[in-house]
């Protein structure tokens, strides 16, 4: 997030967007009286803050993240059956 001390340059961005899209915005911005940029303007300091979508994950790096997790599980102790059921987990409840 910006703080208030923070400027922001404007920007400007050229979009591919289909035909029905395009005909779509061109019909809300005359609906409004307003130019298609105005009108994506407006679009654009109405809509909320999206959250930034972290990158995909190759399959490799999963498998390594899990790798790394696992590491050093092996010298766990194994629970009992007991400890492991709805009784044994709730014990100290009533």
């Amino acid at each position: 997030m910006l703080d208030s001390k923070q400027e922001v340059e404007t920007m400007s961005a050229k979009l591919d967007i289909k035909p029905e899209v395009a005909e779509r915005l061109a019909h809300e911005a005359k609906e409004r009286g307003v130019s298609v940029e105005a009108f994506l303007e407006a679009l654009l300091d109405e809509a909320p803050a999206l959250p930034v979508r972290p990158r995909s994950t190759t399959l490799e790096e999963f498998r390594a993240t899990l790798d790394a997790l696992a590491e050093g599980w092996e010298n766990r102790p194994v629970l009992s059956d007991q400890a492991t059921t709805r009784k044994g987990i709730y014990a100290d409840h009533d």
